[in-house]
């Protein structure tokens, strides 16, 4: 069930072996607690459950016993995703729980660095081969400019405005907190305010307006932080991804709101 050793002190090395672990749910709650620096097990547990994790996808409870030999209840282990706790850890507001998140970047800048190194090309040997590889690479030139004339296409279509244009073909990482994306999708009657209301009210956004763990998942929203101006406290702000905003249009739609017609 657990294959890492448990450690009070949360280090790179550690965050490292949870990262690379090939088990689905890598660690313990018994440990992450500790790890994250709270005081005591229940306050750890009321604010993991507050949290908004979902069971059996961030988390899962194991049965470690059929019954209890002293006659309570069958004892558990809550054991977590890796993601799990890199999100705990933004959320706890220890220093400990920032520490735990700075190493999971680490990992991450250093996982992304690897795959982003470029192979070495392998040279043709013979004329044939190097008539191949010229084939080749011209069919990938030609592909992708049909697609670059398609993306054009769709643009066309899909903005008469200008000014629409340009926030909506900027690229794919682009992400927009919930007031612009109010803006974008301008939808009648439902400005920020009510935007924010009604996804809490959809169980989209928690109480602390920062999104279930399923949303973050499914890549429509990311939670990024914002420092205030004497850079002591930070703030988490929830924005939507380009694929969230698309499928918060849908969605709204299928509720019954309207958007609004370009004049």
């Amino acid at each position: 069930m657990n294959s890492l050793s448990r450690s009070a002190q949360f280090s790179q090395t550690l965050a490292n072996q949870i990262y690379e672990s090939t088990e689905q749910f890598p660690v313990s709650f018994d440990s992450a607690w500790v790890w994250l620096g709270y005081s005591t097990k229940g306050n750890a547990k009321r604010n993991f459950e507050n949290a908004g994790f979902i069971e059996n996808v961030d988390y899962m409870v194991f049965i470690t016993t059929d019954k209890n030999p002293s006659g309570g209840r069958p004892s558990e282990e809550i054991m977590l995703t890796a993601e799990c706790l890199k999100q705990w850890g933004m959320m706890a507001g220890t220093e400990q729980g920032k520490q735990v998140r700075l190493y999971f970047l680490e990992c991450e800048r250093i996982a992304k660095a690897a795959t982003s190194r470029p192979a070495s090309p392998t040279l043709p040997s013979n004329y044939i081969e190097a008539l191949e590889s010229l084939l080749s690479s011209e069919k990938e030139k030609l592909a992708l400019a049909a697609q670059v004339q398609e993306q054009n296409e769709q643009i066309a279509v899909l903005a008469p405005k200008a000014e629409t244009l340009d926030i909506l073909t900027e690229c794919a990482e682009k992400t927009f907190d919930l007031s612009s994306a109010s803006k974008v999708m301008n939808f009648s009657e439902l400005g920020q305010k009510r935007l924010f209301q009604l996804l809490r009210d959809e169980r989209i956004l928690q109480l602390s307006n920062l999104p279930y763990q399923h949303y973050i998942e499914s890549n429509y929203f990311v939670v990024r932080e914002t420092h205030s101006w004497d850079g002591r406290h930070i703030h988490l702000q929830p924005r939507l991804t380009q694929k969230g905003l698309n499928w918060l249009v849908q969605k709204l739609i299928k509720l019954g709101y309207t958007q609004r017609e370009i004049a």
